[in-house]
C-alpha cells in the first residue's frame, strides 16, 4: 500500500486476506489511523483466470519451512477509494496474489506468487452483489466486555474474524469447524449476513492482545445473532487454523 499521496487521501492500493478454497472470500486489512484503510470488510469473490486460483491453491498446500506463520493476501494493482466497493461503484478489481510470511517478531514479508514461467500471478476478482460486511473501524463505540466476532463463509468453509471497534484492538481471522447453531449447521443465509458472535468465556480485555485468545483445536461456545435483527442463538465451534493476525501496524501505521 502506498505511503505518500498528494491527491485524494482515500485513494490507495488495498490489501485483502484471501480465504477459502472452493468458495473464495476477501477480508480487507484495516489500519485504524489511515482513513483510506479504516474499514473492516468481507467480500464473497470469484477469481479469473482459473490458473490464478490454482496458483494460490498449489502454494497454500505446499510444504513450507517451520517457525513461521503463513497467510495469503491480494494487493490491488490500482488505487481507488475503498468506499467505492461499499457504494457499489466498483464490483471488480485487478490484484496480485501474495504469500505472507510472518516470523516470531511479527515481521511480515509479502511475496508475490509466480507461475511456472516466473511471471507474477495477477487475477481479476469480482464481487457483484457480494459485499457481505463493510463498516468503519475507527469509531467512538465502547469496547464490548466479551469477545465479539463476525461469522462468514459457507457451512463447509467457515471463518470467524474479531470485530474491530477502535484503535488499541487486535485483528484476527480464524478457520472454524464443527460449527453448530442450535445444534444444526449454519445456513448460507445466516453466514451471508455476517452475524455477530459472542464468546462469554473470552474477555475482550486487554483490548490490545499480543497473542490469540483462540487456542487451536479448542472447543468454544457462545451465541450468534443476525445483524439484521432477531434473537441470539446458541453457537458451538472448534478453532482450526489462524488465517490472519495483526496487533502492530493495525494500531501504529499512519498515512
Amino acid at each position: 500500500m502506498t505511503d505518500q499521496h498528494d491527491h485524494d487521501p482515500l485513494k490507495h492500493q488495498h490489501r485483502f486476506i484471501l480465504l477459502g478454497e472452493k468458495h473464495l472470500v476477501a477480508y480487507h486489512l484495516s489500519l485504524f489511523k489511515v482513513p483510506a484503510h479504516a474499514y473492516q470488510a468481507v467480500l464473497s469473490i470469484t477469481m479469473e483466470p482459473e490458473a490464478a486460483k490454482q496458483a494460490y491453491l498449489t502454494d497454500l498446500h505446499k510444504e513450507k519451512p517451520g517457525g513461521f506463520a503463513y497467510y495469503y493476501s491480494m494487493l490491488t494493482a490500482e488505487e481507488f477509494p475503498l468506499i467505492d466497493i461499499r457504494d457499489g461503484k466498483r464490483t471488480s478489481m485487478e490484484v496480485y496474489l501474495e504469500r505472507v510470511t510472518v516470523d516470531k517478531e511479527q515481521k511480515r514479508t509479502f511475496t508475490r506468487l509466480k507461475d511456472g514461467n516466473g511471471k507474477e500471478v495477477k487475477a481479476t476478482v469480482k464481487f457483484p452483489d457480494a459485499v457481505r460486511y463493510f463498516e468503519d473501524t475507527e469509531t467512538n463505540a465502547a469496547y464490548p466486555e466479551k469477545y465479539t466476532g463476525l461469522l462468514f463463509g459457507t457451512p463447509e468453509e467457515t471463518f470467524l474474524a474479531h470485530k474491530l471497534v477502535k484503535k488499541e484492538h487486535w485483528d484476527e481471522v480464524i478457520s472454524v469447524t464443527d460449527v453448530k447453531v442450535k445444534g444444526q449447521a449454519p445456513t448460507q443465509t445466516l453466514l451471508d449476513g455476517v452475524p455477530l458472535v459472542t464468546v462469554p468465556a473470552i474477555p475482550e480485555k486487554p483490548y490490545l492482545k499480543t497473542k490469540s485468545p483462540m487456542e487451536p483445536k479448542s472447543a468454544q461456545s457462545g451465541t450468534v445473532k443476525p445483524r439484521s435483527g432477531g434473537d441470539a442463538a446458541p453457537l458451538t465451534f472448534t478453532v482450526s487454523t489462524q488465517r490472519w493476525w495483526n496487533h502492530t501496524s493495525l494500531n501504529t501505521a499512519t498515512p
